[in-house]
């Protein structure tokens, strides 16, 4: 977290940084890759069953990875690069949108970038379709709402013909220092004691009868001190109702009347399924106010999510101290995630967004309240 005195160039130099798109084109190449759909037949039917092409890219890629992550073939790679096992594995979008390749973001390691290029045999050395990865498989699809005109052999079928007919690769970076996107600073924010500390994330209409004139919001929890409960929001008393620290997220009750007036987005709830990479997305930060930002990233665990660990998208590196909790939204109206951190003094430059599937998962969202208030 940024304190006092400390230098602001981590803001002040936006849009002159170099991304992870950038990163991957220098370690990997640029070269314009193939549409993964025309990899076969069960590619391209696991495409046709997206709601855009765009999506399918992101989805097969985040497939294979997925499942190449399974693999012997992916711990022959960690070993090349000499990864630990606290790596995390990122699928990034570079090539101008066309090329899907994973990078290490490793908090251990001090060498320099390096990158290794998947063989064929060593890509197609997947796992074999034994009924635990079904199981993972087939709860996925259920997610993603796909298990209607999909099935778990579909998408084996599909990572098969993408390992032996797309260009894939795996690099390594140390991970960088990640500081929250937290500080004073004024726009839709949560005062404690009188200041501003963070950005109100999504807004939400509370079922139980009880609720009243009010209404949920979520935020970021690293932005609000352990034992404050009750803040203050554009001048009225606000609650807080519920904490997750593996999200870093958190639910507050506010007065609905904070909403007058302000142009609402988002309104198609939590993103289901991938995101989109390479893609155009918006957030209005308390800090940094409408800004529009490209989705570059996501972590692979958004294929198939544990509880306790959190899921990441990444961006442009956009965001500011205050931005913490602001909601990223995508060009359909959904939510992608909540401002988490931002990369400091590294060659990978992106800012975090926590999945915003994960975030209502946590509080039971779903089942509570009427997205879209």
């Amino acid at each position: 977290m940024l304190g006092p005195g400390q230098p602001h160039e981590l803001w002040q130099a936006r849009g002159e940084e170099p991304g992870l798109p950038a990163l991957m084109d220098e370690l990997l190449g640029g070269d314009t890759g193939r549409p993964l759909a025309s990899a076969g037949p069960a590619s391209a039917e696991v495409a046709e069953a997206m709601e855009s092409p765009e999506t399918g890219q992101s989805f097969l890629a985040g497939l294979f990875w997925w499942l190449f992550s399974q693999s012997e073939g992916y711990a022959e790679a960690a070993k090349r690069l000499r990864a630990s096992r606290g790596a995390r594995p990122v699928v990034v979008c570079h090539a101008q949108g066309t090329r899907f390749d994973l990078l290490l973001l490793d908090a251990r390691r001090r060498r320099k970038l390096r990158a290794v290029e998947l063989e064929r045999a060593q890509a197609y050395a997947g796992p074999a379709s034994h009924p635990a990865l079904q199981h993972h498989l087939e709860t996925m699809l259920r997610r993603f709402d796909l298990s209607k005109s999909l099935g778990p052999e579909t998408l084996f079928s599909s990572a098969r013909e993408l390992a032996v007919s797309a260009e894939f690769g795996v690099a390594i970076t140390a991970a960088p220092l990640e500081i929250p996107t937290c500080a004073l600073s004024p726009a839709v924010p949560i005062r404690a004691y009188y200041h501003p500390v963070a950005t109100l994330g999504s807004f939400l209409t509370d079922t139980e009868a009880t609720a009243d004139d009010t209404c949920l919001a979520t935020t970021a929890n690293h932005a609000l001190g352990r034992n404050w409960h009750k803040l203050t929001i554009e001048g009225s008393s606000a609650k807080i109702v519920h904490r997750h620290k593996p999200s870093d997220s958190c639910l507050v009750r506010i007065n609905k009347s904070v909403m007058d007036g302000r142009q609402r987005y988002g309104l198609k709830g939590p993103l289901k399924r991938t995101p989109r990479l390479n893609a155009p997305a918006f957030f209005d930060g308390a800090f940094s106010g409408p800004t529009p930002t490209v989705i570059t990233a996501n972590d692979l665990a958004i294929m198939d999510p544990q509880p306790g660990k959190m899921c990441r998208v990444y961006t442009e590196s956009a965001t500011a101290p205050g931005d913490s909790g602001a909601a990223l939204i995508d060009e359909d109206d959904y939510i992608v995630g909540f401002a988490h951190t931002r990369s400091w003094s590294s060659p990978a430059r992106f800012s975090t967004w926590v999945w915003a599937e994960q975030v209502y998962t946590a509080h039971e969202l779903p089942s509570r309240v009427a997205l879209g208030v």
